[in-house]
C-alpha cells in the first residue's frame, strides 16, 4: 500500500512539474507574440508615404542628376555624326562625290590607293540604289568613313588597301558568310579579294533604354612608325569618340597585335598587358618591331565609334561646329 501511495505522488509531482513547465512556456510565448504585434501595430500606423520636404529635396536631386547626364551627353556626343535623312538617288550621288574626294586627298599626299577601292561600299559601286530605309544610317556611315580616311591621309600613310564596316541593310549577307568583291588589278584582270566587311543589323543603333551604341571599322594600311603613332594621337584628338579595340602590326619579320579588349577583360594588369600584347611570328630579337625602326609598317585598325544618346548641347561648342 505504502508502495503505491509512493508511485501515485511521483506520477503526480511529475504531472505538477510539466503542467508548471508548459504554463511557463506559454506565458513566455504569449509575452513575445503580445511584443512582436505591438511592433507590427506601429509600423501599421506609420505613414509609409514620405514628407513633402523629402519628396521637394529628392525631386531637386533628380533633376541634378539629369542635368549632369545631360552635360555628359551632350559633352561626349558633341562631335559624333548623326544620321541624315535624303533620298536613295542622292546618297548615291554623295557616295560617289566623297569616294572622289578621298582619292583627290590620296593622290595629293602621294597615297597608294588602288584605283577600284570602294572604301567598304562594294555593293555600292554598281549604281543601285539601297533600300530607302537604309539610306539615313548609310549616310552617317559614308561621313564617318570620310572623316577617318582624310585622317589618315592627312596623317601620312603610305597606302591604304583595305576598309570593313558593318553592313546592315536589308539585302546584307547573313552574319558568318564571307564577303567578296571584285578587285582589278593593273593588267586588266580581276581577282576576288575576301571584304573586312562584317554584318551587323543593329550597328550604329542605340538600344531603347541605353546609352550608346557603336559602329565598327577595320583599316588595313601601310606605314611608317613615327605615321602610326601620330595615327594614334589624330584619333586621341578626333571629336568623334573613337577607340582602338584592336591592333595588329607586321614589319619586315615579325607581327604583334594590341588588343584592348582583351587587356580590359583582364584583372590583373601585368596579365593584362601580357594578354593584349600577343607575339604571332618568334623571330630574332635584332629582327623584331622595336620603338625607333624606321621600317615599314603593315597595321590593321579596328575602330569603334560610339553614337551616344541625344544631350544638352555641349558649351564648348563653337558657333558654327557642333554634330556634323
Amino acid at each position: 500500500m505504502i508502495v503505491l501511495v509512493a508511485v501515485i505522488s511521483l506520477m503526480l509531482a511529475g504531472t505538477a512539474f510539466l503542467l508548471v513547465k508548459g504554463f511557463m512556456a506559454f506565458f513566455q510565448a504569449e509575452k513575445m507574440l503580445s511584443g512582436k504585434k505591438g511592433e507590427l501595430e506601429f509600423l501599421f500606423s506609420r505613414n509609409p508615404f514620405p514628407s513633402e520636404a523629402n519628396l521637394k529635396v529628392e525631386r531637386s536631386n533628380l533633376s541634378i542628376l539629369d542635368d549632369q547626364l545631360a552635360d555628359l551627353l551632350g559633352e561626349v556626343g558633341r562631335g559624333q555624326v548623326q544620321s541624315e535623312e535624303q533620298s536613295p538617288n542622292k546618297f548615291g550621288a554623295q557616295f560617289w562625290d566623297v569616294r572622289k574626294e578621298l582619292f583627290a586627298r590620296a593622290r595629293e599626299r602621294g597615297i597608294k590607293v588602288d584605283n577600284s577601292f570602294d572604301f567598304g561600299f562594294a555593293k555600292h559601286m554598281s549604281g543601285v540604289p539601297p533600300a530607302p530605309q537604309d539610306v539615313a544610317r548609310l549616310t552617317q556611315q559614308l561621313r564617318i568613313v570620310q572623316r577617318l580616311s582624310l585622317l589618315m591621309f592627312d596623317a601620312g600613310i603610305t597606302g591604304l588597301d583595305g576598309l570593313g564596316r558593318e553592313e546592315f541593310e536589308v539585302d546584307a549577307k547573313a552574319a558568318g558568310e564571307p564577303a567578296a568583291q571584285p578587285r582589278r588589278s593593273r593588267r586588266g584582270a580581276t581577282d576576288t579579294a575576301v571584304s573586312l566587311n562584317t554584318y551587323n543589323p543593329n550597328a550604329g543603333l542605340i538600344p531603347e533604354g541605353e546609352l550608346f551604341g557603336r559602329w565598327r571599322f577595320v583599316f588595313r594600311f601601310a606605314a611608317k612608325e613615327d605615321v602610326l603613332l601620330a595615327v594614334l594621337n589624330r584619333l586621341a584628338r578626333e571629336p568623334l569618340f573613337v577607340v582602338v579595340s584592336d591592333l595588329v602590326v607586321e614589319g619586315d619579320a615579325g607581327i604583334k597585335q594590341w588588343n584592348t579588349e582583351a587587356a580590359a577583360k583582364t584583372e590583373d594588369g601585368t596579365a593584362a598587358a601580357a594578354a593584349a600584347e600577343v607575339a604571332a611570328a618568334a623571330v630574332p630579337r635584332d629582327l623584331r618591331i622595336v620603338c625607333g625602326r624606321d621600317v615599314p609598317l603593315s597595321a590593321r585598325m579596328t575602330l569603334d565609334v560610339y553614337q551616344f544618346r541625344a544631350g544638352r548641347p555641349s558649351p564648348a561648342v563653337r558657333p558654327g561646329e557642333g554634330a556634323k
